[in-house]
């Protein structure tokens, strides 16, 4: 759930957990977040937004929640590590 909307979310780490790459989109619209975000020395991560704005995707990640599980209770892990707390826009 994102803004009070059911989103659909894929996120998929490379191997060796140096990247992240998201692409969700709003189910019965046409709302799109996607981004690669790769993991700095520091522990950070560098977020590279796909043809959209920093902002659009730090609201997103911050914001979003998982749906409810079969058993009815209702996920909260966050799409990135630190709930995006660690999160770094890219210069362009």
């Amino acid at each position: 759930m994102f803004g009070g909307r059911r989103w659909s979310a894929t996120k998929k780490p490379s191997p060796d957990g140096s990247r992240i790459w998201l692409f969700a989109e709003e189910l019965g619209a046409n709302g799109i977040v996607s981004f690669n975000a790769y993991r700095l020395t520091d522990g950070t991560f560098l977020v590279k937004p796909c043809e959209m704005s920093m902002a659009k995707v730090e609201e997103f990640v911050l914001g979003y929640r998982m749906g409810q599980n079969s058993d009815g209770s209702v996920e909260t892990r966050p799409l990135v590590p630190d709930d995006g707390r660690n999160l770094r826009g890219a210069r362009r």
